[in-house]
């Protein structure tokens, strides 16, 4: 990657920020797993993803400690491939059936990992993550909102853990 002297000192500073998990970086290949913090995420992601030379694969995982998550951010972010939440997350909600998910169409999410303390998944949340095979729904979760799983074509496997206190399930959930 061709940097500027302003980039390579973003770098530099983002390998001593706490938001920062780890960093792998080999000849065409970087891998990058952070906790969200919008501010940093966009610059991350600008900086590597969209300045980024052809031959370059991304490998960008997610870690996510918010009790109530309800950013859009990452909707077509396409390097994203793993999200973990943390127990703390109750709520994965962008407002409403009309708004788009946390994280539609990110083609290559291939790993969710839902917190194990998570009530409600909201509309649209994953909807077109056409890379996703595989969910487990914590049996906390009370309420899977419309067009949660909606065209995501390679999910095969739905896992509801045992106790669900699922109550309801929206309109073309799956």
């Amino acid at each position: 990657i061709n940097s500027s002297a302003t980039e390579k000192l973003f770098v530099l500073n983002m390998l001593n920020s706490p938001d920062l998990n780890s960093l792998i970086m080999q000849c065409n290949f970087i891998s990058v797993e952070v906790q969200f913090n919008t501010q940093n995420f966009e610059k991350i992601y600008e900086m590597l993803v969209n300045k980024k030379r052809n031959n370059m694969v991304f490998q960008i995982g997610i870690f996510i400690d918010e009790k109530e998550f309800t950013s859009s951010y990452f909707n077509g972010k396409t390097a994203i491939n793993s999200v973990t939440f943390s127990p703390s997350v109750k709520i994965i909600n962008t407002g409403g059936l009309f708004k788009s998910g946390s994280f539609v169409a990110c083609s290559n999410l291939t790993s969710v990992k839902l917190s194990s303390s998570l009530e409600l998944i909201g509309d649209n949340t994953f909807s077109e993550c056409s890379s996703l095979t595989e969910i487990k729904i914590p049996a906390s979760v009370t309420r899977i909102c419309s067009y949660v799983f909606n065209k995501c074509t390679a999910l095969k496997r739905v896992i509801f853990e045992a106790n669900s206190s699922l109550k309801d399930i929206g309109g073309f959930a799956f």
